[in-house]
């Protein structure tokens, strides 16, 4: 692998669905619950299940705008730099401790030394980027993967 490389790239189509999927539950919220002036604290009000549409909303949207859309491997300087909707964060080989899987189904979590990043767990190139990892820096521990 000479000089950069994109070993991840979330579909367009996929990217989208992220970016929307918590401002459609809202707007379902609003719509089913709310007269023609309410604000969303009256819809909460009136609606059994209201709050809980909104938590699964927020929960869907931290997890999505978290995950890395697309992956980077800079072999020049041995960095691998994930974007993410939130950012984006460029992270040195030898500062990352560990990857593991995420509480979440088809997520790894990289653990590095000024936080960790969360990622798609199923995507080609995968391995090879964990290969590449372990290349750059023999001491990463890899947990249940």
């Amino acid at each position: 692998m000479a000089g950069d490389e994109t070993v991840y790239q979330m579909s367009p189509m996929k990217r989208a669905f992220m970016l929307l999927a918590p401002l459609l539950i809202l707007a379902v919220l609003l719509w089913t619950t709310a007269d023609s002036g309410a604000d969303l604290g009256a819809a909460l009000e009136r609606s059994p299940i209201g709050f809980p549409i909104l938590i699964l909303g927020s929960l869907l949207g931290f997890i999505g705008y978290r995950l890395a859309h697309t992956i980077l491997l800079h072999d020049t300087d041995a960095t691998v730099e994930f974007r993410t909707f939130l950012g984006t964060r460029v992270v040195p080989v030898r500062n990352i401790a560990s990857i593991s899987p995420s509480f979440f189904q088809g997520q790894l979590v990289i653990k590095h030394v000024n936080g960790s990043v969360t990622m798609p767990a199923q995507f080609a190139g995968c391995h090879d980027l964990v290969e590449w990892i372990r290349k750059r820096n023999p001491e990463v521990v890899l947990k249940g993967i």
